[in-house]
């Protein structure tokens, strides 16, 4: 009896024991756990060195962050053209305004002012997040020259603030914590609103950046082109330069269509020149992912065509034309038509290189014969088109027909600007050569 009574107390202490470390192990585990939680905050709230922070920096690749945060600086730099002191306060970040004994009265001293605000473009955007901060270090350009800022959005207020930085500064974002701030109080005017993009937003965006970089910063547009393309295309800046100054008339239209800032004193002067110039607009597109770049390649009601290759958001390189390099596209479609569609297709290219007022390429199309005939020279081709077609010709494609290894294309050419204006008839016979090159000779009445 007395040995069954010790059994069920040493079974009763068995249990406690067990009990006792089961607790101090919960007990531990609860406190590594706390530990854990604790140093995830810190490290998120930038307590700890950058070697303690497990947020990095990043190159912005959301599209609709990236046009979100160019669209706060455009509306910074709005502000600054109409020197509105009370509304750059807003905008301006609160250290920023501190450190530099920044106030109402002496905002528009402190600040640096441009020549030109219409020639301002963001380049390239990084980020690092906190919480509900974000910030982004931003490159961007003015005047010809690159400037840089420090944008924070908080996206549960959706309030931002600026801060302009030195290159120096930018420079070093690698080495920057994620910022301490918790908030950014909303001032009225420093609330921002997500961009609503789609495909066709985008592609308007790149279209309409492009043409204002060629009108305003041609050396910025020379840059941006295809290494190849431009290569190929253009053998310098002041040949580029010619380029845009021959079609000045068509990006300026261009523009105008696109840009929702263009002003105009009532709705019915603005609604006359949509309709006249509505073929000057974005009328197609397509977008395409690849795996290192996006391709969107825009058309206006012309076949101009604008070809951009995108690797992050606001960052790419472009192509002006379909015809200088045959793109995989273009060359596998040619390959498998038949001769009557290669010949429509190379018309395209002629059609695209008049209208683009790329008389080089046209002159080393023609056949060898008929050009050392007619034009010695590529001033004499350009001075006979211009006398002949329009500044921008819509072309209507009417017969054609075969003549031993020759096929002749007929194209009624219309005045693009002015319809009523009595219409050309352009007669192409063209020769293929091998792969995608051919010859050709014309006629205009």
């Amino acid at each position: 009896m007395k040995n069954k009574k010790k059994i069920i107390i040493y079974s009763i202490i068995a249990v406690l024991v067990i009990i006792l470390i089961v607790t101090l192990l919960l007990v531990k585990a609860l406190k590594e756990e706390d530990k854990m939680y604790d140093e995830i905050l810190e490290s998120k709230e930038g307590i700890g060195s950058a070697d303690e922070n497990p947020v990095k920096l990043i190159r912005t690749n959301n599209t609709v962050t990236y046009y979100t945060v160019d669209e706060c600086l455009k509306s910074y730099f709005r502000m600054l053209e109409i020197e509105d002191s009370a509304v750059l306060m807003t905008y301006l970040n609160e250290n920023y305004i501190k450190d530099n004994d920044i106030h109402e009265n002496n905002i528009l001293t402190v600040l640096e002012k441009y020549e030109d605000y219409n020639t301002y473009r963001t380049a390239e955007m990084y980020e690092i997040a906190n919480y509900n901060i974000t910030t982004y270090y931003v490159k961007a350009r003015i005047d010809h020259k690159n400037i840089y800022f420090i944008v924070h959005l908080d996206v549960n207020n959706q309030t931002f603030d600026i801060e302009p930085i030195t290159e120096e500064n930018y420079q070093k974002r690698e080495q920057m914590t994620s910022s301490s701030m918790k908030s950014i109080t909303n001032k009225v005017y420093n609330y921002y609103v997500y961009k609503d993009l789609n495909d066709e937003v985008t592609s308007k965006l790149y279209f309409a950046d492009y043409i204002k970089t060629m009108l305003t910063d041609s050396e910025e547009a020379y840059q941006l082109l295809d290494e190849e393309y431009k290569e190929k295309r253009f053998s310098s800046v002041d040949e580029f330069n010619t380029y845009i100054q021959n079609n000045q008339n068509r990006f300026n239209i261009s523009f105008q269509f696109e840009d929702s800032s263009s002003e105009y004193e009532n709705f019915n002067e603005y609604y006359e020149f949509i309709s006249k110039n509505e073929n000057f607009g974005l009328r197609n597109y397509s977008v395409e992912q690849f795996a290192d770049y996006t391709r969107y390649i825009c058309v206006d009601g012309f076949n101009n065509y604008y070809i951009f290759f995108v690797t992050y958001p606001g960052t790419y390189t472009a192509m002006l034309d379909f015809y200088t390099i045959d793109m995989d596209e273009f060359t596998e479609k040619y390959n498998t038509s038949t001769n009557d569609v290669k010949v429509g297709m190379n018309v395209q290219k002629i059609i695209q290189a008049i209208n683009a007022k790329d008389y080089q390429y046209i002159y080393n199309k023609l056949d060898e014969t008929f050009r050392n005939t007619n034009y010695s020279s590529i001033n004499m081709l350009e001075e006979y088109i211009k006398n002949n077609l329009f500044d921008t010709n819509e072309a209507e494609y009417t017969n054609f027909y075969q003549e031993g290894d020759a096929y002749i294309y007929q194209v009624n050419m219309k005045d693009a600007q002015n319809p009523d204006t009595n219409q050309r008839t352009m007669t192409i016979i063209m020769n293929l050569k091998d792969e995608t090159d051919f010859v050709m000779s014309f006629s205009i009445e």
